[in-house]
């Protein structure tokens, strides 16, 4: 849901936004995080926001607020991130075949690019 305006104690709310049409017949109302990479539907947790240069987060001009990569769980550092690969990366299926795999990136780049390659991790013998 979306809080479109208020005033004093009423408020106005769009009910499922970025979901299916809800049904005005529960009144139960939940939030969740909408924040999107625009590449998939799903939200996107991992983004970054120069907030000294744009204080109110509007991006303007497209460069205040960057959407990383997805990765499930990062561990980024300056040279390299590694986190779990997003179950709709088509990279992560066609290359393990199991759809799970982790997301390398190893000097190339800046902090929240894509990965440069993928692991399917330790192997069970």
């Amino acid at each position: 849901m979306v809080l479109l305006a208020k005033s004093g104690n009423q408020w106005t709310l769009q009910r499922a936004y970025n979901s299916g049409i809800a049904a005005h017949s529960n009144t139960s109302l939940f939030a969740y995080c909408s924040s999107r990479a625009f590449t998939h539907p799903s939200s996107n947790w991992s983004w970054t926001w120069d907030s000294a240069h744009d204080p109110f987060g509007t991006n303007m001009d497209g460069t205040t607020v960057r959407v990383a990569f997805d990765y499930d769980h990062p561990v980024p550092r300056t040279e390299t991130t590694i986190g779990g690969d997003p179950f709709y990366d088509l990279k992560c299926l066609a290359s393990a075949g199991s759809g799970s795999c982790y997301g390398v990136r190893d000097g190339v780049g800046s902090m929240g690019d894509a990965p440069n390659r993928l692991d399917e991790g330790p192997t069970a013998r």
